[in-house]
């Protein structure tokens, strides 16, 4: 059976939901408390995400703090910030917040590239190579300088499973939908450079392949292929693959690389539907040759 023969299967039903927007809320009113005026659910997740990384929540300061993190960092206080007003105290832990996302550490961008990429592979080296649904070291959030080189690191080794579900009157992702909608943002997407497609004809009747894409974008392989058992089914799949590589090829003209993101899982959908309806179109003109009458003189009368 096709579950007994590929784990991805089995580990489906398994995928935590993602938190809902009110577990990211009960989280920051831990920390918080509950305010009589709700924030706005983009607010919530923001603040969320800062507690995921290990960040301070600036709401917890006294304004006079903020005022002494804005100065300690160099940061051009607001107008008005020494009135200790709502606005001010919100200007203050906007551009703290910015700061945080855009901190740069000058010992580390004065490295030679390659030794500062040795450096985050050290640290990576040490963190467990598990699922594609365990977050991110630290390392990855703590600045922006640092999260490009420490996330490509990060998901070089991983591998993001696709299962489409070709046993219904049209294709379906059947995908660990947690990982793309919940856990992965596009910019985090085109750091993955390895994807496991699966095309489920039936239970005894599946394609695999992989896609490897080079560390630098530039190529791809796909490698590892799985046919499944009928004839019709084959020529489904290989006219998704020559689609997908046309799609990539595509890239590579364009842009000069393959960069990944969360719509490509969609767009591949679409293949695979074209591939079906070609096939289908395919069989249909092969039996209307085959039942149509033969040309010849008339009969005599």
């Amino acid at each position: 059976m096709y579950e007994s023969i590929v784990p991805l299967r089995q580990l489906m039903p398994q995928e935590p939901a993602p938190p809902s927007i009110e577990a990211m809320r009960g989280k920051v009113e831990q920390i918080l408390g509950k305010t009589t005026a709700a924030p706005l659910e983009d607010r919530i997740k923001a603040q969320h995400h800062r507690i995921q990384r290990g960040l301070l929540l600036y709401e917890t300061c006294s304004s006079e703090e903020l005022q002494v993190f804005c100065q300690q960092r160099g940061i051009n206080l607001p107008r008005g910030c020494y009135r200790i007003t709502r606005r001010a105290r919100d200007e203050m832990i906007e551009r703290l917040e910015s700061a945080d996302d855009n901190i740069i550490f000058h010992k580390y961008v004065d490295l030679p590239a390659e030794l500062g990429l040795l450096v985050i592979e050290s640290y990576m080296s040490s963190v467990p190579r598990v699922s594609l649904n365990d977050a991110p070291p630290p390392i990855c959030g703590v600045s922006r300088t640092v999260r490009h080189d420490s996330l490509a690191t990060f998901y070089q080794n991983r591998t993001l499973p696709l299962c489409y579900d070709l046993r219904g009157s049209s294709p379906k992702l059947h995908i660990i939908s947690y990982y793309i909608k919940s856990r992965l943002c596009d910019s985090e997407v085109g750091y993955i450079r390895k994807y496991s497609i699966d095309g489920l004809f039936d239970s005894d009747s599946y394609s695999y392949f992989t896609l490897h894409i080079a560390k630098d974008g530039t190529g791809y392989q796909i490698l590892d292929k799985k046919e499944p058992v009928l004839e019709r089914e084959k020529r489904i799949v290989a006219k998704m693959v020559e689609q997908m590589k046309a799609s990539l090829d595509g890239m590579l003209a364009e842009t000069g690389k393959i960069v990944p993101a969360t719509s490509d899982a969609s767009r591949w959908v679409r293949m695979w539907e074209r591939a079906w309806k070609d096939v289908d179109y395919e069989e249909r003109v092969e039996r209307n040759r085959i039942h149509r009458p033969l040309a010849g003189p008339p009969l005599p009368p």
